[in-house]
Parts: C-alpha cells; structure tokens; sequence
C-alpha cells in the first residue's frame, strides 16, 4: 500500500471522527433545547455520516483482498503482512467507533429522560425511522461485498 493512500485513509478517518463528535455535540444540544425539527435533520445527517464511515472500511477491505488475491502466491506472501496489519487498523478502528457510538448512547440517555412526553415520543419515532432506513441500506452494502 502505497503512503499517500494510508495517509489518505488515516486522514479521512481521522476527519469523519471528529465531524461526528461536533455533530453528537449538536443532537445533544437541540435535544435539551426541545428544537425537534433541528435534531431530526442533524441526527439525519449524523447516521450518514457514519453510514459514509462504516462503508468506507468495507471498501477498504474489500479493496486490500482483491489487491492481495490479484497477486502472485510468492507476492501474496510477501503482502499477507501488511493486509494483516490493515486488517488489524480497521479492526481497531472499528472497535474505538463502538466505544464511540457507546458513549453517545450513555450521554443521550442522561437526557432523554428529562425530556417532555411528546418530545421523548418524536425522538422515539425519528431514531426508529432513521435507524430501519440506514439499516436497509448497510444490508444492502454487506449483501454486496459478500456477491464478491
């Protein structure tokens, strides 16, 4: 794998993080301030934000297996390492946006509960509607990757 590229995904990865926790920041925010119209389209683009995130890894694996595949067995050998250890990043990298998506859920909870009944019953819908629609679509993108 070539420098630029690893630089580019370190980059990119690193930059979707950090416009995530703005935009966790903002949910938060209108959440306490009972503007629902706000939270619904930042929480909108929130999800797409993380649907974009979590595609991207599986382009990545996807990408670094046909490389290696493509290979000769001798070079295949040879590159079995480095796809390992990307293998591992994104591993890692998967397992810190967990904890991530944990953190916002546990902070989300400290104030949802102070929240009036209709706001928490709106809040309620907009997280079922957001989440059945990025579901369907993250199905699709494995159903994808596994028709390879």
């Amino acid at each position: 794998m070539s420098i630029a590229y690893s630089n580019y995904i370190l980059t990119t990865h690193d930059f979707e993080a950090k416009i995530l926790r703005i935009l966790e920041t903002l949910l938060f925010e209108y959440l306490k301030q009972n503007r629902l119209w706000e939270f619904y389209r930042y929480h909108n683009y929130y999800q797409k934000v993380k649907f974009s995130k979590l595609k991207l890894y599986l382009n990545e694996l996807k990408t670094s297996y046909s490389i290696l595949t493509s290979k000769p067995l001798e070079k295949q050998r040879k590159l079995r390492r480095a796809y390992d250890e990307w293998k591992r990043d994104l591993k890692n990298e998967v397992k810190s946006n967990i904890i991530s998506e944990r953190k916002f859920i546990h902070e989300f909870m400290k104030i949802y509960p102070n929240s009036p009944a209709v706001t928490k019953f709106v809040v309620k819908y907009i997280l079922k509607l957001s989440s059945r629609k990025f579901r369907r679509r993250l199905e699709m993108e494995i159903r994808k990757l596994n028709s390879i």
